[in-house]
């Protein structure tokens, strides 16, 4: 075959993503697009030998934390050169919106162990549309989407008051979610083992939820309790999603600590019989047995406060 593209990548052997079989082929780029597949003769302007590598498409990375760097690290270079082309941030409650003006100092307190120290976010933006258009005036490399955590949202309403959330306080929150998710957020995010998330009761969840059902949203939770309490806070997870009528992500599902180990299938029995009852719930997990949190996750709650 012939034809002019602006660049072909060719012989390279062809993951495609829809579970077919892997081929050879070459592929052809117009305007930045895919423009045909095949095998191709002529001079183009460009062209790379994928001889022995492996072409596919771009990687998602469901479960990140990318709000926080990329206004610093807008190049994305650990995860562009490792095919992760799409992240979205915003997971386990700890997201960089809501900013609330009067708790500004808290949010950033909240924030810190995973900002980059020398970089000025001025903390301007407010909702996700001004997190976005901050984002974009920066500019990317890689498509990024955003969740709200529950945890920003709490400070954003109630700073770290441990006190459970009045109704006044969790329609404000609502509010301020639903103003998020019209504004582009993907969903709501939890770590309930993270103080604000922490103080928060199973209903206050299922209120604050709720909104997503309207745009079609999701819940991703860092559970309360990955160890001893591993297979109740899975069941806490999707009393929060059977309430609220929205789909459910628990997100790097694992049993910690030795003696814990086994209950990962009880958890999966738990997950599976929801989705016998119609619940969308998935999972994920990593492919090692170590995991990285903040210090504060093994302090009592009310050192927080």
């Amino acid at each position: 075959m012939t034809g002019h593209f602006d660049m072909v990548i060719k012989n390279g052997r062809i993951v495609d993503g829809t579970g077919n079989p892997s081929f050879i082929a070459d592929i052809g780029i117009s305007n930045g697009q895919i423009s045909g597949i095949g095998h191709f003769d002529g001079n183009d302007e460009e062209s790379f030998d994928a001889t022995g590598l492996v072409v596919s498409p771009g990687f998602i990375d469901l479960h990140n934390h990318c709000d926080h760097t990329i206004q610093a690290f807008p190049d994305v270079e650990n995860y562009i050169m490792q095919g992760v082309t799409t992240s979205l941030g915003g997971n386990c409650g700890i997201s960089m919106m809501p900013v609330n003006s009067g708790f500004v100092e808290l949010t950033k307190s909240y924030l810190s162990p995973f900002l980059h120290p020398g970089y000025d976010y001025g903390w301007d933006w407010g909702n996700t549309g001004g997190f976005c258009d901050k984002v974009q005036k920066n500019g990317t490399t890689q498509n990024v989407g955003f969740l709200i955590g529950h945890g920003t949202l709490r400070i954003a309403v109630k700073g770290f008051d441990s006190s459970p959330a009045a109704s006044g306080e969790i329609d404000s929150m609502k509010k301020i979610l639903y103003e998020n998710m019209k504004e582009g957020s993907f969903g709501l995010s939890a770590g309930l083992i993270y103080s604000p998330g922490s103080y928060a009761t199973t209903e206050e969840m299922g209120e604050v939820a709720s909104v997503l059902k309207q745009f079609g949203g999701f819940f991703t939770i860092h559970v309360r309790n990955e160890s001893n309490l591993l297979i109740e806070s899975i069941e806490e997870a999707i009393q929060i999603a059977e309430k609220s009528g929205i789909a459910l992500h628990v997100s790097h599902l694992k049993a910690g600590g030795r003696p814990n180990w086994g209950k990962v299938h009880g958890a999966l029995a738990v997950i599976e019989e929801a989705r016998d009852r119609g619940l969308n719930v998935t999972c994920d997990a990593y492919p090692y047995n170590a995991s990285m949190t903040t210090i504060t996750a093994l302090l009592p709650p009310w050192v927080l406060e």
